[in-house]
């Protein structure tokens, strides 16, 4: 299925070493706009690391490529998408600013929405955060259910439990800090897209917020 303008998380592993403290971390971290951030991740992690974003093509991803990829362009809020014919998928990317350095979310948007590369930059350097977000079955199945999807009016835990894709996809904001956690199952049909929660950007962490309850839980790592 191919679905734009969502995605589900996924954590990243990466042999790279931190780059030095200075080149890529403080105070570049503090004051970097969304193209700048996307620049020095590309620099470091050509493909976006695991990410693994290519061009069909097979060309590099040069920043003057990049920049004619940008289709919308946000600066000031800190998000753009990526869509290019040369591209083999689509790609939105968020900045999320603290005080001491940013994380830069990037995802997949076209044929597989399961794909995501979360970046931190800081004082020790750029570096890709794998536990900074992400959302375990244990978690989305509480989601579910905070949101009364189990039961009568949705599905089992077992189907849940059973499903072979990802529960759950992330909506980027434009604007804000705010990451929307929707349903990604489509059997039965109805529950696709339902609202579970968001993920909220709160002094340098990603914290989610259940739909359905007031209690906020960390995301893992926290």
């Amino acid at each position: 299925m191919n679905l734009l303008g969502v995605v589900v998380i996924l954590a990243l592993s990466s042999a790279a070493p931190p780059s030095p403290a200075g080149k890529s971390g403080s105070p570049g971290c503090a004051t970097a706009n969304i193209e700048t951030a996307l620049k020095a991740v590309f620099e470091r992690y050509p493909t976006a690391g695991a990410l693994e974003l290519e061009r069909d093509s097979r060309e590099p991803l040069t920043p003057e490529f990049l920049t004619s990829a940008m289709k919308i362009r946000d600066v000031p809020n800190g998000y753009v998408t990526l869509e290019h014919r040369d591209l083999l998928e689509g790609y939105e990317a968020a900045l999320f600013k603290n005080p001491g350095g940013y994380h830069l979310v990037i995802v997949s948007t076209g044929g597989s929405v399961s794909r995501m590369a979360v970046f931190r930059c800081d004082a020790q350097g750029l570096t890709q955060d794998d536990q900074a977000l992400s959302i375990s079955q244990e978690e989305a199945l509480k989601l579910y259910a905070d949101a009364g999807l189990i039961g009568k009016k949705g599905v089992t835990e077992q189907h849940l439990k059973d499903w072979a894709g990802t529960l759950v996809q992330l909506s980027l904001p434009r604007k804000g800090r705010s990451i929307v956690i929707k349903a990604y199952v489509d059997e039965p049909a109805h529950l696709y897209g339902k609202k579970l929660g968001t993920v909220e950007y709160t002094d340098g962490r990603f914290v989610v917020q259940s739909a359905g309850k007031s209690k906020q839980a960390s995301a893992p790592g926290k």
